[in-house]
């Protein structure tokens, strides 16, 4: 089935990412949660100073400020589309230039869920250009729709300056020079 070398890459590999999902066991490498995006992401892990991206191959990755995988959700069309609609509408509001790769996937069938091969899943072609950025220590930011919507499409360099200003997530396809704050 797996040669020592696949298994010893796969193990070298996965002990390399924090948190990681995956396990060499017999659990499935599929991370899908049917429902919205907000439930999507509900329970995927993060890192403060990281960002998440969705990727052309419907995956939306958590990665860490290194750009190591820490968690993932394989995508069915439907939430493929949703986020990456949003994605555009929000991105249309601040200075970044949208890949037109990025741009083709509009209505595309994309399936995440058709992603398993754990190699891909956790070293993905596709990575954000992640800026530096200074990991706030205060206090979460209040849970305000008023303030979720303050937030909702700032510019964002890492999850940190999101959730500072009451968002969820700081989201970035690959390419643009920076990502875009997404509430729930």
């Amino acid at each position: 089935m797996f040669s020592l070398i696949q298994v010893t890459s796969i193990v070298l590999g996965l002990s390399s990412v924090m948190g990681s999902p995956v396990s060499t066991g017999n659990e499935t490498t599929v991370r899908y949660v049917e429902g919205s995006i907000s439930k999507v992401v509900q329970d995927l892990k993060q890192d403060i100073g990281g960002v998440l991206s969705l990727g052309g191959d419907g995956v939306l990755r958590s990665f860490s400020s290194d750009l190591t995988v820490v968690d993932y959700r394989n995508l069915d069309q439907n939430q493929f589309n949703e986020l990456h609609t949003a994605h555009v509408a929000n991105f249309k509001n601040t200075s970044a230039q949208l890949s037109n790769s990025f741009l083709s996937l509009s209505q595309s069938n994309v399936d995440g869920r058709l992603v398993t091969d754990v190699s891909k899943l956790l070293h993905p072609e596709e990575k954000p250009e992640i800026l530096a950025c200074k990991v706030a220590q205060s206090k979460p930011a209040e849970n305000s729709l008023l303030k979720e919507r303050a937030c909702v499409g700032t510019v964002c360099g890492c999850m940190s300056d999101c959730a500072s200003r009451g968002c969820f997530a700081c989201f970035f396809p690959a390419g643009p020079p920076h990502g875009v704050c997404f509430g729930t």
